[in-house]
């Protein structure tokens, strides 16, 4: 099958200005396949960031949604956020151009703490997942609201307990949901520690992955979890950092970043065991991932060669066909 990614797919390229003269390519082209295809996956540079010790983190992709706004069945869009009070909120988009907000969750009060909702549609009502923060545990809560429905059904899915000491910061953050297309089956998960220690994906009835870890024997941490879903099928794509190859070979500081993926086809019943994200690249260097799906084609965006102390990354977009 032709996996070449046609030109209109791609987002259009950044009009700030570009270091030309430093002879670093042009993100846009000519419109020519520059692609690199690998069995059945294929990545294509979207854009680059060179010349800095900054990067862009924490890219979104999506085909629909994203991560803090969903259209619902009639069209409408909701877009989630935290209120400067504390509030969990949902807004929606008026005929007139205007929001209509809605509280999911009052702000809890005390020394509790909410933040970083997360948003997705499903099987006709609305879902919202984000985190709270108390003495004791760090926490991801989960809320659905059915289509039409005037309040909020609200529950806790997972949460993991802090150090009292203060040594160790064990807060989870980056929250991703996805919620099967029914809408009865949400998953949610998270980055725990500062810095990162692992993640961790939970779903309505309990823990699925406690640490998601691809086996590698050097593995040191895993991060940044993004989650999918369509129809019965399912995918989650992390970060791990590894000390050396699946050939035992030591990485350097640029390659310890490494993205595997897990794949369920039955609505997250049961998952694949951890592969590389590209077929047959036993080193698919990069971070910061972000997945989607549509039409049966899984798309991941990410950081390629991701080098925090300099010179930046390229930001990357792989897909992998039905």
């Amino acid at each position: 099958p032709d996996t070449a990614i046609e030109p209109d797919t791609t987002p259009e390229p950044d009009t700030t200005p570009q270091p030309e003269d430093t002879g670093q390519p042009d993100a846009g082209g000519d419109g020519a396949d520059t692609s690199e295809v690998v069995d059945c996956s294929e990545k294509n540079q979207v854009v680059q960031v060179t010349g800095s010790s900054d990067y862009e983190a924490y890219i979104m992709v999506s085909a629909s949604n994203s991560a803090h706004s969903a259209r619902d069945e009639d069209g409408t869009l909701h877009v989630s956020y935290l209120a400067p009070n504390g509030d969990i909120v949902v807004a929606a988009r008026l005929d007139d151009g205007t929001f209509a907000s809605t509280v999911v969750a009052p702000a809890p009060g005390g020394s509790s703490t909410y933040r970083s909702p997360t948003l997705d549609e499903a099987g006709g009502a609305l879902h919202v997942a984000w985190l709270e923060t108390t003495n004791a545990e760090s926490r991801i809560h989960y809320a659905k609201r059915e289509a039409d429905a005037a309040s909020w059904t609200q529950s806790m899915l997972v949460s993991v307990d802090l150090d009292p000491s203060g040594s160790t910061d064990l807060r989870l953050k980056y929250p991703a949901l996805s919620v099967a297309d029914d809408g009865q089956a949400p998953f949610v998960g998270a980055t725990q520690g500062f810095p990162d220690l692992r993640a961790l994906m939970a779903s309505d009835t309990g823990v699925v992955f406690d640490e998601l870890h691809s086996g590698n024997p050097t593995w040191q941490r895993s991060s940044d979890l993004t989650i999918a879903s369509e129809g019965d099928l399912m995918v989650v794509v992390w970060e791990e950092v590894w000390e050396a190859d699946d050939n035992d070979q030591p990485l350097g500081i640029g390659n310890k970043m490494n993205l595997v993926f897990s794949i369920s086809l039955d609505s997250g019943v049961t998952w694949s065991e951890a592969d590389h994200l590209l077929a047959g690249d036993t080193n698919s260097h990069g971070g910061d991932p972000s997945v989607c799906i549509d039409d049966g084609i899984m798309y991941v965006v990410y950081h390629k060669d991701l080098i925090p102390q300099a010179p930046g990354s390229d930001v990357t977009i792989a897909r992998r066909l039905p």
